[in-house]
């Protein structure tokens, strides 16, 4: 294992490139080419070294005592505390503070069947249990750490999946991703952009990416009102789903009511109010 602490050089990214000076503090670009979603079958990945133990899905440089040099830039590590006990796996960025993303705790190893249990809990959570369905076609289906998918948000916005990743891992994953949750949902058209500090963090400018014919716009319902989400030029993934109670809680206290709506965006209070 290489050294790989505090303020020791840090270890080059396979397939970068420097794109700045030193005098302007920029960090050379890591690799965005696509990396598969699944562990290969029966390979162990190379492993990290904590100075402790941890069931934080955030793992910083500061706490990474040593890594395996044949670790890849987006590749999947084995997390190992400060004795060598198996701790999970997780993503791994050399040039992130946030160096690795925690997927999994315990000996599974993130495989096809892991991811789509993930996606089938995450789908189940909105569809069964909150039964977003009957009020909404726009809502976030994938949230995060919330997910145990740290790295990447996803909203569905009627026949779109609109994505933003802000780990290059799950960049460099979200087409296989969003492709298969197409699938899960019926859903036919996905997006994906890149999180607007993703160069700063992550050491990679994440360029838009979409499937086929991808509609530039689309309209989704909430509530009994429609709205028009743009993709182009959008903040984030497009609309804030997650005021939509506090929409339909507007909309009862607006009747016969004059209503002043600043920094509206798209207009989800004002429609509501209307």
């Amino acid at each position: 294992m290489s050294d790989f602490r505090a303020g020791k050089p840090r270890p080059q990214a396979p397939g970068s490139r420097a794109t700045g000076s030193r005098a302007t503090g920029s960090r050379a670009a890591t690799s965005s080419t696509a990396q598969s979603l699944y562990a290969p079958a029966g390979v162990q990945p190379p492993s990290i070294r904590l100075r402790g133990s941890t069931w934080n899905p955030i793992i910083y440089r500061k706490r990474i005592e040593s890594i395996d040099p044949s670790a890849e830039a987006g590749g999947l590590v084995a997390v190992r505390s400060a004795e060598g006990e198996l701790i999970g796996y997780g993503h791994y960025n050399p040039r992130a503070e946030v160096t690795v993303r925690m997927l999994s705790f315990g000996n599974r190893i993130p495989d096809e069947e892991w991811w789509n249990e993930r996606f089938q809990a995450a789908i189940a959570l909105r569809r069964d249990l909150l039964q977003l369905d009957n009020s909404t076609d726009a809502y976030r289906l994938i949230h995060a750490e919330g997910d145990y998918l740290s790295g990447i948000v996803v909203d569905r916005y009627g026949e779109v999946l609109s994505a933003e990743a802000f780990s290059l891992a799950m960049y460099q994953r979200a087409p296989e991703l969003l492709q298969r949750l197409s699938a899960m949902l019926n859903v036919p058209h996905w997006i994906v952009r890149g999180s607007p500090h993703m160069l700063g963090q992550e050491g990679i400018a994440g360029e838009t990416q979409m499937s086929p014919d991808c509609p530039a716009q689309v309209l989704v319902r909430e509530s009994g009102t429609r709205y028009r989400v743009r993709f182009a030029g959008g903040h984030k993934t497009g609309f804030f789903c997650d005021q939509r109670e506090n929409r339909a809680r507007l909309a009862q206290l607006c009747k016969d009511k004059t209503v002043l709506d600043l920094c509206c965006y798209t207009g989800g209070f004002s429609v509501h109010a209307k």
